[in-house]
Order: structure tokens, then sequence, then C-alpha cells
């Protein structure tokens, strides 16, 4: 038989099948969770074993009756950045295969990570939070610092990314979001916290305060994705100068569609969306020319 050798122990001759071939993962870095698999020549198999090796020391072991293998290492059995390597062997009853051995391999951070908003942002109360995480998790949102209060919740699709609405309004003021991630059972560290100014009002970038304009100058700003904006006179609400769309980034930007009156002229906005209208923005004062 080909892919057979005879091993002598002892007085016996005891024939060891080939080796598996790893098919996932690669050697590098991996996910907690990640997903063991593996094949052969013969597809014949009836039994499998895996031990995940830190050196000498066993760190975990797993047998299954399967004519195929394929199983995700449990989360909370390597530590991060624990380096290791893998063994894998298959039985064709009565015969075991030698091990495959795959090396090399370094366990990852297994905490998600909040895409936006980001630093120094501004925000509304119950804005869309993007990040990424490990497929399939759950994802929950925290204030850092206070495990009580979840502010929103959502799993990981399997690009490895995340999108979910607040539902628990997030106080006013300077806030400081971070977020956890699970999966059967197993709960990640905190994610890495970001601070940002949460406000119901949009707030206009440029102009800025003291700015000589045109009569139409770009303007430009950030308020809550899906919103729209609609640009004023300060003190004047019957005349919308411009109007604009907050996008996926939280940023606006609009040429007015009517002229602003020449001289001096206070520049404010509000943002709607389904129904709700925020605060006045900040006003900035500026001087139009003709």
């Amino acid at each position: 038989m080909t892919d057979e050798v005879d091993v002598k122990v002892g007085e016996e001759q005891v024939p060891q099948l080939t080796p598996p071939t790893f098919g996932s993962p690669k050697s590098g870095y991996v996910e907690p969770g990640f997903l063991v698999t593996a094949s052969t020549l013969s597809g014949s198999e009836d039994r499998w074993e895996l031990k995940v090796m830190e050196g000498d020391n066993e760190l975990y072991f797993f047998e299954v009756e399967s004519s195929r293998f394929s199983h995700h290492v449990p989360y909370d059995k390597i530590s991060f950045g624990t380096r290791f390597s893998l063994r894998l062997r298959y039985q064709t009853f009565p015969i075991w295969s030698q091990w495959a051995s795959l090396d090399n391999l370094i366990m990852v951070d297994g905490k998600p990570m909040i895409t936006s908003p980001v630093d120094g942002d501004f925000t509304g109360s119950r804005p869309y939070v993007t990040g990424h995480g490990i497929p399939f998790a759950q994802v929950k949102l925290y204030q850092a610092g206070s495990g009580v209060v979840v502010h929103g919740t959502t799993s990981v699709n399997s690009n490895r990314s995340w999108i979910a609405r607040v539902d628990v309004e997030f106080p006013k003021g300077s806030f400081e979001l971070t977020a956890n991630q699970s999966f059967d059972g197993w709960v990640s560290d905190w994610a890495d916290s970001v601070k940002f100014t949460v406000t119901d009002k949009p707030v206009i970038e440029s102009p800025v305060n003291g700015a000589v304009t045109s009569l139409r100058p770009r303007v430009t700003g950030r308020g809550e994705i899906g919103a729209e904006i609609k640009l004023y006179q300060a003190g004047n609400e019957d005349v919308v100068y411009g109007t604009a769309v907050v996008d996926r980034d939280r940023a606006w930007e609009t040429i007015p569609s009517v002229d602003f009156s020449p001289g001096s002229f206070d520049l404010t906005a509000r943002q709607s969306l389904n129904g709700w209208e925020s605060d006045w923005a900040d006003s900035v004062k500026l001087t139009v020319k003709t």
C-alpha cells in the first residue's frame, strides 16, 4: 500500500498512514475561535485527534468521529499573544496516520474595533456606530468605565464588519465609547475607546467665524448620518438658504441656492431625520461681499 509506512515498535510492525493536509488556518496571526480544516488523499477517515501545543505544553485537545475535519477552537483556550502550533492526525480503523504539524501561529487580541465615530467627532444622541470584529460575534456598546448600560447591540457579518444604531441615547456632552464582543459564552476585552461630543445640533465647520465670503460660499459641517441639513440666517426661519444630506462619514457640504444678504450675516443650521428636528447650530458671523 503506497500511503503506508511501517514503523517498528519493539517486536511489532505498526503501519502509519500519511499525515493529513491543513486547509486552514495558515501560519501567522489567528483570531479567537479560528477554524481548523484538513483533508487527506484517501477520504476514508473515521476518527480525528487535534492538539494545540505551546512548546511541549498541551493547551487543548479535541477528538471526533467523522469522515472529514472541521472544527472551531473554543475562544477561551489560547491567551492573546501566545505563539503556538497545531498537531492533527486521523484514523482509518485500526490504523492511525502520522501527525501533521502547523507551526508559527500567534493568537491576536480578540477585542472589537470602533471605526466611527472617531476621536474628536460630533454626533447626535443616537448615531450609527461602525467597526470590525470576529465574524458572527455579538457586539455591545458601552460608555467607557461603565459596563452597566448597553447603548446598542449588533452582530458582526462574515466580512468582519458591523454597524449598530444606538438604542439607548448617549448623554449630551463629552462621551467616551467602548464595546466588547461575545460568542458562545466567550467575552472579549474592551475595544479601544473613542472620545467625541454628543449634540443634537449640527456643526458648521466652514466658513469660520470672521470669514469674508461670496454671496454663495461653499458651506461644510458635521451632523447625524442621513439627516437633512437646512441653512438659515440666525433669527430668521423663513428663508432656507441651502440644503444638504449628511453622508456616512457624518460630513455634509452644500452651495447655497439663495444668496446670502450682503454685509454682516450670521449663519446657522438645523438637521432633521425621521420627523425629528435638532436645535440650532452655533452660528458663525460672516461678512458677505457682492
